[in-house]
């Protein structure tokens, strides 16, 4: 799963922190496995989108993984919080081609 967000420059560090110190702990703890994060630069006069990549073993996975989500508290914390940094986003699900490494 690839989401990208779209924050304000100023925004970016402040994201990052709480998605650090709240997001990342309880994705894990749901079961999920972060490949990586970026972002774009600061600094080019334009939105930053910050890009994570999940991954998981298949769709029935990804299922139970929405549904712990849903019933997760911290999840609603960080939802509350990094909702009001948003400016736009995208979540997309990828499945690797057969010659892919990962």
């Amino acid at each position: 799963m690839v989401e990208n967000i779209q924050i304000a420059p100023e925004d970016t560090d402040r994201y990052l922190k709480l998605f650090e110190r709240v997001e990342l702990p309880a994705a894990k703890a749901r079961g999920m496995t972060l490949v990586s994060c970026w972002h774009t630069p600061t600094t080019l006069g334009e939105d930053v989108t910050v890009t994570t990549v999940w991954s998981m073993r298949d769709w029935a996975h990804w299922n139970d993984l929405r549904k712990a989500t849903v019933l997760d508290g911290q999840f609603h914390e960080w939802l509350d919080e990094a909702k009001l940094l948003w400016k736009g986003g995208t979540r997309r699900f990828f499945t690797p081609a057969e010659f892919s490494p990962m």
